[in-house]
């Protein structure tokens, strides 16, 4: 008997499993696929206002760093020399 209540619950378990990778699991991944395109269409939108710039106009995203000069005030004072002969 125990075996035979081995058995049913081993198919009920596979027909549960069953029903979920065929009715719920895709269910859930078109949620989360239609989450994600949400998500990513609010990138492309910023895209859209770049193309919609009147021809001749200028966008700059980035701006380097300012280079430091090679002398600054706290590296001391240049003193020019001359060698002497002996």
């Amino acid at each position: 008997m125990q075996v035979f209540e081995f058995i049913l619950y081993c198919i009920l378990f596979i027909f549960i499993l069953r029903i979920i990778f065929r009715i719920i699991f895709p269910l859930v991944l078109r949620k989360y696929f239609h989450h994600l395109q949400n998500k990513f269409s609010i990138f492309g939108n910023t895209q859209e206002e770049d193309n919609s710039r009147h021809e001749g106009d200028v966008k700059i995203d980035y701006m380097p760093e300012q280079k430091k000069p090679k002398h600054t005030s706290d590296s001391g004072e240049y003193v020019d020399y001359e060698e002497i002969q002996k």
